[in-house]
């Protein structure tokens, strides 16, 4: 998003990760929260609670 001059925040990634495990691509929710870590407060605690509930399902 950063690429595209785009304003985000903890909450936009969260949804974004929801969507994109929601489809069953884990591996690229994963691979976007490694990428966009460190930015304000990203990740937090909802952002684990999404991907590791995603992973027991």
């Amino acid at each position: 998003m950063t690429d595209k001059h785009l304003v985000s925040d903890t909450q936009a990634y969260n949804t974004l990760i929801k969507g994109i495990c929601d489809v069953g691509l884990l591996d690229e929710a994963h691979s976007l929260k490694l990428e966009i870590s460190g930015v304000d407060d990203f990740p937090d605690a909802c952002t684990y609670t999404i991907l590791i509930s995603r992973m027991c399902r």
